[in-house]
């Protein structure tokens, strides 16, 4: 799936894992690709994204009196911490990222080789990537 680190695509690639399909990321940013995997999985984990993490004064006072309660309860976030890092590897493994560069032919044809080379079959292509600027040169196609 190209386009899969942002917006739109990075939801339909959470579906598609969602739904039981092994994605590959196909993504011009190796570290966004991941990045979006990490997302991906914590959102099918029920974990919060750093990005949807943000604090509101209310909740700093509500953490100060958790702090309080007692040991007992770090063992209980323990045993769910462990559960959390399984359910998110459970769907970190359901995808992988593999650099593209679609406004490069050569490197297209190494993602393409790359690609056959490690997986048997493709099912489903989902091209979602969007060129922000057409250049006029001409790419020529060896066929």
């Amino acid at each position: 799936m190209t386009g899969a680190n942002t917006g739109i695509g990075k939801y339909t690639a959470l579906g598609m894992v969602k739904a039981g399909y092994f994605v590959v990321l196909a993504c011009r940013s190796e570290e966004r690709g991941t990045q979006a995997i990490d997302d991906i999985a914590r959102l099918l984990a029920g974990v919060k994204v750093e990005s949807d993490a943000k604090e509101d004064e209310g909740s700093k006072g509500k953490k100060a009196e958790e702090k309080d309660k007692g040991k007992e309860e770090d063992k209980g976030e323990a045993k769910k911490d462990e559960k959390q890092d399984q359910e998110l590897k459970k769907w970190k493994a359901q995808m992988r990222v593999m650099q593209l560069e679609l406004a490069d032919l050569d490197a297209v044809r190494k993602f393409a080789t790359e690609f056959t080379q490690e997986y048997s079959s493709l099912h489903c292509l989902i091209l979602n990537a969007g060129k922000s600027s057409c250049s006029s040169q001409a790419h020529e196609i060896d066929h």
